[in-house]
């Protein structure tokens, strides 16, 4: 529930503002926040659990990025000091084709 949704059902009847109330309190339970909270407080509450879980989401999606960009600069490192060797294998490959070359043409002139 957002924290409009509470604070409109702290106008609403009695039934569905207590309903919202102990889902709150719930919530708040869940994470072992239990100390007791009024009625009068709840929007207050609501908003500040809102925000929480928000913050919390979002960090965990900045670590997976922290994660994912760690990863890709450990492999672009690794891309870099590959580079001069397939640098140099594409050379010695050339280099290897062209003595074969030579090697066939040798051995099969008469």
């Amino acid at each position: 529930m957002s924290a409009q949704a509470a604070q409109r059902s702290a106008l609403q009847p009695n039934a569905e503002a207590e309903e919202a109330f102990l889902e709150l309190q719930e919530q708040l339970n869940a994470l072992d926040y239990n100390f007791p909270i009024g009625i009068e407080s709840a929007s207050l509450a609501r908003r500040l659990l809102d925000d929480l879980i928000l913050t919390t989401e979002n960090y965990e999606l900045l670590r997976q990025d922290k994660e994912r960009l760690e990863k890709e600069a450990k492999f672009g490192h690794v891309a870099n000091k590959l580079r001069p060797l397939q640098t140099e294998n594409a050379r010695l490959v050339r280099e290897n084709n062209e003595v074969c070359r030579l090697n066939v043409r040798l051995h099969a002139a008469p």
